[in-house]
């Protein structure tokens, strides 16, 4: 409806940091004016419960939208519009939504640990994923920073396109060339 947002695209489930995403959006609306929102793209999974209870106690549980899963053109066009993409796991084997969220021309906020520090690399904000405050401010530089965002989006401009499917063939098949 026009306006602002953060999102995250994530199955709902505790490897994936719903609780603390909601508890640091939670804490950058009590310490912004900030009338942005925050939408959750995907499935529950196990865990259900907590992150209901902890839904349940937030202050700012009206601006989150929870929209279950969607297809492929609606998220991709749900990224494309928001502020930044939010994906603060704790731990992934890669981290397609980011590299998604840069192909789309969008600032990232990502964990600082395992393999999505190395995929965003210096194109996305990077925070500790268990300090709430962290990730608040990180949501807080989107907000009042334009020109680092700008520089971020075009960082993943060029990182983005290290993960392309194409480079991904010609790495693979240099590795068979050099195996053989």
């Amino acid at each position: 409806n026009g306006e602002d947002f953060f999102i995250c695209v994530s199955s709902l489930h505790p490897r994936k940091n719903i609780e603390g995403l909601l508890l640091a959006f939670d804490l950058f609306k009590k310490q912004t004016s900030s009338t942005i929102r925050l939408v959750l793209v995907g499935d529950f999974m196990f865990g259900k419960s907590t992150i209901q209870a902890t839904y349940k106690l937030l202050k700012a549980k009206d601006d989150i939208v929870f929209t279950g899963s969607l297809s492929h053109q609606k998220i991709a066009a749900l990224v494309a519009a928001s502020k930044a993409m939010v994906y603060v796991s704790l731990f992934e084997g890669f981290g397609i939504p980011i590299v998604e969220a840069m192909r789309c021309e969008v600032p990232v906020i990502t964990s600082n640990v395992n393999s999505m520090a190395e995929v965003a690399a210096d194109a996305a904000l990077t925070v500790d994923p268990t300090n709430h405050q962290a990730i608040a401010d990180a949501m807080q530089c989107v907000m009042q920073q334009p020109e680092l965002i700008n520089k971020l989006i075009q960082k993943g401009k060029s990182r983005q396109a290290l993960f392309s499917w194409d480079t991904t063939a010609i790495n693979y098949w240099k590795s068979v060339e050099q195996i053989l």
